[in-house]
């Protein structure tokens, strides 16, 4: 019986070791993607001031439907939350909406004003 008692024991310390070895282990082995812009897309100053229009290099344009924006880590980001200025590339579709966005760091310093 004793024996049974001080394996009960151990059993808290040993379960945690090994659910801290298992997800430090995880986090080791995810890479984070680099981010892969196309050579034809252009390097502009980004607002975001609505859902779905954007004022780009002081002009206004609009999202395409199925627009995709990746952030600096190449995460997809909605067009809804993002606001403010960004450095960005972009590629546009046969209508001249946007279809991709590749954003920089938001830099409001660096980029200079843009008239909404």
């Amino acid at each position: 019986m004793k024996e049974h008692s001080r394996l009960l024991r151990w059993r808290g310390p040993v379960r945690r070791a090994l659910v801290g070895i298992a997800i430090g282990g995880c986090a080791w082995v995810v890479p984070v993607a680099a981010q892969i812009v196309p050579e034809d897309a252009r390097e502009v100053r980004i607002n975001f001031v609505g859902k779905d229009q954007v004022w780009v290099n002081d002009a206004l344009m609009r999202l395409s439907p199925g627009v995709r924006i990746r952030d600096r880590e190449n995460i997809l980001v909605l067009p809804g939350d993002l606001k403010g200025r960004y450095a960005a590339r972009l590629t546009t579709d046969y209508n001249g909406e946007i279809s991709q966005i590749w954003l920089g760091p938001p830099r409001p310093e660096r980029i200079g004003p843009i008239t909404p």
